[in-house]
């Protein structure tokens, strides 16, 4: 559990600073083992799972009314940072 809140509190901070940079994102505070992205659309959203997909990554997109939302498993550190990798590489060519 000590684990799983550090990667969690990892990720979020690193997740923050993506946020900073491109404003593409709410980041929903958590208090469980996954991180809920919100974006500006869903059009976005969609866009955002797709390419994460394709580079091997599997998260969650929500219907109803969190369809402009991606919820993320905590994992591993490093499977967090290669979350990290490729959300940053999405943002870098849009």
């Amino acid at each position: 559990l000590k684990k799983i809140k550090q990667i969690r509190e990892e990720f979020y901070s690193d997740l923050t600073k993506i946020r900073e940079k491109y404003k593409r994102f709410y980041i929903h505070p958590s208090e469980a083992n996954f991180i809920l992205l919100r974006f500006q659309t869903r059009e976005i959203s969609r866009s955002v799972y797709q390419f994460l997909l394709k580079n091997q990554i599997k998260v969650r997109k929500l219907d109803a009314g969190l369809s402009n939302c991606l919820r993320i498993s905590i994992g591993t550190s490093l499977q967090m940072k290669n979350v990290i990798k490729i959300l940053n590489l999405y943002f870098e060519v849009i």
